[in-house]
Parts: structure tokens; sequence; C-alpha cells
């Protein structure tokens, strides 16, 4: 199923609304309870987040109708422990001013480094004569 039902019946309301965006969705809105073709094309692809939303809802106990979660899902174990650790790990690590950004991962070393070396530097300075004196020439 495409969404050329679901375009043409928000260019439907937006012409109902004379372009009004807000009163348009609004529209859109109260056709798709009775529609049930454009609810399912508006709603199609966000589906599975949504179910995975509300599940998580009822589990956690955060739902209005159940206070604690279904007496049929296991407690929480110590492998579910180390995962929450692990994801306040990760948001410390995020969080961290000194973590790496995207784009100057490398940046860093560059900055930790100590002076370049003697060696370093006349070969630098040799290099240049040699193309100063070519360009003389």
């Amino acid at each position: 199923m495409s969404l050329e039902y679901a375009e043409k019946r928000i260019r439907d309301a937006l012409r109902l609304t004379s372009g009004n965006k807000a009163r348009a969705r609004q529209q859109v809105i109260v056709w798709s309870f009775e529609d049930h073709k454009l609810m399912q094309e508006l709603t199609k692809h966000h589906l599975t987040g949504i179910v995975a939303y509300h599940m998580e809802r009822v589990v956690s106990g955060r739902s209005k109708k159940v206070k604690n979660p279904p007496p049929d899902i296991p407690e929480k174990s110590k492998e579910t422990d180390t995962d929450d650790e692990f994801g306040i790990e990760l948001l410390k690590a995020v969080a961290n001013s000194s973590s790496a950004v995207f784009g100057l991962e490398g940046s860093s070393s560059l900055r930790d480094r100590g002076q370049a070396s003697q060696r370093h530097i006349n070969s630098i300075r040799k290099m240049a004569r040699e193309i100063k004196q070519k360009k003389s020439e």
C-alpha cells in the first residue's frame, strides 16, 4: 500500500482549510478516526516504534491502568542491570567534555604530542632550502 491515498486526503484537507496547516492537520486526524485505510497509511511506517513505546510503558509500570508489571514478566536479572550500567556509562562518555567529536577523533593526539625533535626540524628546514633554491634557479 502506498502513501498516495494519504497524500490525496492531506491535499483535500489543505484545500478545505484554505491552506491552513493546523486546521488541515486536525481535519486529517478526524478523518483518520473514521477511515481505517487513511489511519493505516499514516501510521504503518511508525507502528513498530508506537508498539515498542507502549509495550515499555506497560512493562515498566508507567501505564495508568497497570501499576505493577504483569506477573508473567520475569524480574530484572543481573544481565539487565549490566545493560543499565552500560547505558549509564555510555551517557557519561557522551556528556564528558573530553570525549571524541565526530571528525576530530584523532585531533586530541596531535595536541598531546611533545615538541618536534631537532632532527625533524632540521629535515624540514633542509626541504625548505632545497625548494627555495629550485625556485631561484
